[in-house]
């Protein structure tokens, strides 16, 4: 299939979304941008604006995204940039590493990875052009379950690239972010990464 029928077929299937599906979406794809690099003042703001969640703001969830918009209501694109260089960019081994095969080997470019561009080979996904980034790392990931949900791909796909290659770490990754720095805004991005992923989780095992 070439680039635009795949694009379009997409684009169909994800015109049929539930509404809960394109919020997964939607939140698959802002933890790929906010661990991909720092954001932009223009995403601040867009994300300091975004609708609440629904729920109780005291716990689980709905409180995570409530203080990663209050975070982001009150931070800078510019200092951002600077904490997020140096927790995940740093020369040598940066404080937080974003790479599955670190928290699932132990060690860089490991046999999880191999496992992985396996995995995604059979689902017909493969690494965007002029990404540098392994597909381990958090960012991709994030974005290959967006990609799955808005194709419209069986729960059994978007299930097994979960257990696999996220459940196993994103814990891990989320306690070494709140380690790591204390900036208000990547502490909010790690709560709500791992609060989003632990809904995640305990869908797909009621599923």
């Amino acid at each position: 299939m070439n680039a635009t029928a795949h694009a379009a077929e997409v684009e169909r299937a994800a015109k049929e979304l539930s509404a809960e599906d394109r919020a997964r979406a939607d939140m698959y794809a802002l933890i790929a941008a906010l661990f991909y690099g720092p954001p932009s003042n223009e995403l601040l703001a867009l994300l300091a604006a975004a609708p609440k969640l629904a729920g109780a703001a005291e716990a689980g969830l709905p409180a995570a995204w409530d203080h990663l918009q209050r975070a982001a209501a009150r931070a800078d694109a510019g200092a951002l940039r600077e904490v997020y260089d140096a927790c995940f960019v740093t020369i040598g081994e940066a404080p937080v590493l974003l790479y599955g095969s670190h928290y699932l080997a132990g060690y860089l470019h490991e046999k999880p990875l191999a496992e992985l561009r396996t995995l995604l080979a059979q689902m017909g996904l493969a690494r965007k052009a002029g990404r540098h980034e392994p597909e381990d790392h958090v960012s991709a990931l994030a974005d290959a379950m967006r990609h799955l949900i808005l194709s419209g791909a069986e729960d059994a796909a978007q299930r097994e690239l979960f257990d696999r290659f996220i459940r196993p770490w994103y814990a891990r990754l989320a306690e070494r972010v709140g380690q790591a720095t204390t900036d208000d805004f990547y502490q909010a991005l790690g709560k709500f990464t791992r609060a989003f992923l632990d809904v995640e989780g305990e869908s797909f095992d009621l599923a």
